[in-house]
This record gives structure tokens, C-alpha cells and sequence, in this order.
């Protein structure tokens, strides 16, 4: 996955992109499919709960004017095909398909979307984008079919914190509150309660290189990086355009959502591009896997702003339902710091405790 390229000049700028003389490292920093290319279309799957959130809680981000009304009162996706696009080599996988979606992103409210700061330079690009649900292939060599139901616009960009070498590019998120509430077949996604257990069975729901929502399964966690709060690592095969995608535990709770990534592609001999592939085991993919950041740091954020936007701001579930140490104090806790606090305040104790030893033995002599 790549960031926008406002972000990736910034990178180079800052010197995050060197190069190196390392082969074996440069062929690991240049993966993007770990191993074999699991991403699934809606019809493949089979599983209930990814099936369902990926009606209920997954949505692309496209830009508004690639939707057309027509008469039938659904909207006709407006865009080139991903090989025309991205200009894919033959044999590339779903290269037939749309690329519409700029972005991901994962309904967490009735009225709000989580996605990857990055995705929005301005509130009124925000504005120009719709958040649709149902972008999805229902059947081999279908086109998507989308009921205007189904879109829904940017009221405002509520939090707003792309990519930024004051915090060494380690948080990156938006939330958006839509134009109006879900309907009553869209449901917001439930949060992780406490940090990641396990290193694999997870799936993520995303719109890769615009396509329509890919399920990937069997996901594994390569470096939950605990002790930051920001983003954790994985394995994920994602694309530009997975921004803002959510990655769910087997019981279907959000754990996080993607930021970024490895380059995509690389160049073919006839001036075509061709997924690049880590076929090998990855004894560094703990340093180079796909970023999916913690949700805690934009909720607390976005509960400072508005503490009654969400349920878990007002009955302080925040610190407690996400998935690793958040960053910021906000309306939630700090898992991770407790025990800091906790020594912090037992040295304080005594420090008090002492002072008024001291001062009970000045007054007796």
C-alpha cells in the first residue's frame, strides 16, 4: 500500500525512503503480497461475519462525481477498469473490475466513519467524496449495483490528523460524520476490548486499487508494537486505496485500520506494472509489514471534541475497548501507563507521608 502522494514526498523528503545496498532487505521493503494473494471478492466468501460486516460497517470512499443517477433510482459506478488505471500487467488479478474507491473506511458510529487521515487534504475534499456501502461484486463478471440508499456525504470532518514528522509519521486518521444517520440494514462496527491476544486470525474489509471491497482472511499480526499506542504490523495483502479499511478479530471487532504500507508495484518489461510478491518467509516483516493503526488515539481525539459523539466517550470505554495503549489522555485511559501512574502515585504517598514524619518529630523536639 502507498500513502497519498503529498505524503510520500514528505517521506522522501525526510529521508524514511533511502536506498540501500542490501538486495535481500530492498526485496522484503518492496513486498506487498505476503506469500500467496489471499484477497477474495464478496461472492467467494463464506464466512458469516466478514460477510456481514462487509454489508454493514465497510465502506469506500469515492469521489462524488464517479456516481451517476440513472432511472431505475440506482447509481451507475463511473470509472475506468483497475488494469486501466493502475495499467496492470496481463494475468493481474481483478484487473477487469472498476477502480472507483479512493479509499476505505469503517462505520463506528451511527453517524461516523473511521478512516486514514491521509485520505482527506481538506474538509472540502471531503465534502466532494461519498461514503458507500454495498461496492461490492455479488456475482462472477457482475458489475457493482448501488441503490442511492446506500451513499452517504461528509457533514464535516470532525478529526483530522494526517501523517506528520511531529509525531514521526506514526498516527494518521480522520473520522467523518455523515450527511445523515445509517439505515436500519447498516450497523457500526464493535471495538476490540483490551490488546491483541493473538498473533493470527484476523480479516480485513478493504477497496485495494479502487476495486470493489476485497475480503481478506487469515491475517496475522506481525508486530502489535504495544508499548506505542499508534499502529501495529501485519501481513496484509493491501493496496493503495486500503487506507482506511478495517482489520476485525474472529468474533468480528475492529482491532484497527490501514495507513500504509509497502510500494505497491513493480515495473514490467513491456511498461506494465505487476503486483510485487514476498514469497519467502519474512524474518524482517516485524519491521516491514502493512500498517494498521490502534483506533484509540482518533476516538480520544474525537471525544475531546465532542464527548457525547459516541457511547464510548461518555461511559469511559474508550481507554478500556480498544485494542492497545492509546496516545493522548482525551476522554480515555492509558492501558499501558497504569502501572507508571500507580508507581507514580504510591512515590508521591510517600514522599507526603515522609514530610509529615518529618514535621511530627520537629514539633516533639
Amino acid at each position: 500500500m502507498r500513502y497519498s502522494l503529498a505524503t510520500v514526498c514528505v517521506a522522501l523528503a525526510s529521508g524514511a525512503c533511502s536506498s540501500t545496498d542490501d538486495e535481500a532487505f530492498a526485496a522484503k521493503r518492496q513486498a506487498v503480497v505476503y506469500g500467496n494473494d489471499d484477497r477474495q471478492n464478496y461472492y467467494e466468501g463464506s464466512d458469516e461475519v466478514p460477510l456481514r460486516l462487509a454489508r454493514a460497517s465497510a465502506l469506500a470512499i469515492v469521489p462524488a462525481r464517479a456516481l451517476s443517477a440513472t432511472s431505475s433510482g440506482t447509481l451507475e459506478v463511473v470509472a475506468k477498469t483497475a488494469r486501466e488505471t493502475w495499467h496492470l500487467c496481463e494475468g493481474e488479478r481483478f484487473g477487469d473490475e472498476p477502480a472507483l474507491a479512493t479509499c476505505s473506511g469503517v462505520a463506528i458510529g451511527p453517524r461516523h466513519v473511521l478512516t486514514a487521515g491521509h485520505c482527506f487534504e481538506s474538509e472540502q475534499q471531503c465534502r466532494d467524496s461519498r461514503f458507500v456501502f454495498d461496492y461490492v461484486i455479488e456475482e462472477p463478471g457482475d458489475w457493482p449495483h448501488i441503490a442511492s440508499s446506500a451513499v452517504y456525504g461528509c457533514e464535516a470532518l470532525l478529526v483530522h490528523h494526517p501523517p506528520s514528522a511531529e509525531d514521526d509519521f506514526a498516527l494518521d486518521y480522520a473520522i467523518v460524520r455523515l450527511d445523515r444517520h445509517l439505515d436500519a440494514s447498516r450497523a457500526p462496527a464493535a471495538l476490540s476490548r483490551g490488546a491483541p491476544r493473538a498473533t493470527a486470525g484476523y480479516f480485513a474489509l478493504g477497496f485495494g486499487l479502487g476495486l470493489p471491497l476485497k475480503l481478506q482472511l487469515d491475517v496475522s499480526i506481525v508486530d502489535a508494537r504495544p508499548t506505542h499506542g499508534d499502529y501495529f504490523l501485519t501481513d496484509a495483502d493491501a493496496f493503495v486505496g486500503n487506507s482506511g479499511a478495517g482489520l476485525f478479530d474472529g468474533r468480528g471487532l475492529l482491532v484497527g485500520f490501514a495507513t500504509g504500507g509497502e510500494p505497491d508495484f513493480s515495473q514490467a518489461a513491456n511498461d506494465c506494472v505487476v503486483s510485487r510478491v514476498l514469497s519467502a518467509p519474512c524474518p524482517d516483516c516485524a519491521a516491514h509489514g502493512e500498517r494498521f493503526a490502534y483506533p484509540g488515539p482518533a476516538l480520544n481525539e474525537l471525544c475531546r471534541k465532542e464527548p457525547s459523539a459516541l457511547a464510548v466517550c461518555s461511559d469511559d470505554l474508550v481507554g478500556r475497548a480498544q485494542s492497545a495503549p492509546l496516545a493522548g489522555a482525551g476522554c480515555g485511559v492509558n492501558p499501558a501507563s497504569a502501572g507508571a501512574k500507580l508507581a507514580g502515585w504510591v512515590v508521591l504517598f510517600l514522599a507526603f507521608a515522609r514530610m509529615l514524619w518529618r514535621r511530627a518529630v520537629q514539633r516533639s523536639t
